[in-house]
Formats: C-alpha cells, sequence, structure tokens
C-alpha cells in the first residue's frame, strides 16, 4: 500500500533489518529476510537499507551481502 501511494511522488520505501540482540521482536532481524519483502513486494520503489552493524551482527559477510544483493540498497548506514 504504502508503496504504491509513494511511488507517484518519487518517494522510496526502505526495509531494514535490525539485530534481536539489539532490538528484540522487530520485524526483520537478517538481510535475507528483508531482501526476501523487498522481492515479494515487487515495487520499484522498495528497497533495503543495509545498516552495516545489524548484517554482519546477524549474517556476517558484508562483502557477500554487499557485492550480491547491491542492486537492492537505496541507503548503506555504516556503524
Amino acid at each position: 500500500y504504502a508503496a504504491d501511494r509513494f511511488a507517484p511522488h518519487g518517494k522510496r520505501i526502505l526495509v531494514e533489518a535490525l539485530s534481536p540482540g539489539v532490538k528484540p521482536h522487530y520485524l526483520f532481524s537478517s538481510q535475507y529476510q528483508a531482501l526476501a519483502i523487498v522481492e515479494e513486494v515487487a515495487r520499484d520503489n522498495v528497497f533495503i537499507q543495509l545498516d552495516t552493524f545489524h548484517a554482519q551482527k546477524v549474517d556476517g559477510n558484508l562483502t557477500h551481502l554487499i557485492r550480491d544483493y547491491a542492486g537492492k540498497y537505496a541507503h548503506v548506514q555504516i556503524a
């Protein structure tokens, strides 16, 4: 719903995964979970916000994540 409402205004929706050790019970804890949602929604204006701290803590191997999914990230937060 939000993606369709924001698209005509050129706005993006970002999905961010957070480590359960930092934010228990958050909707997404893994980059792969966030990626699955982005792919399921299948909208041109829905992307992942990569937080390097949370990604390394949960998924590890930042090099792999950045290399293989670079086109899915709209924002990278370096922590």
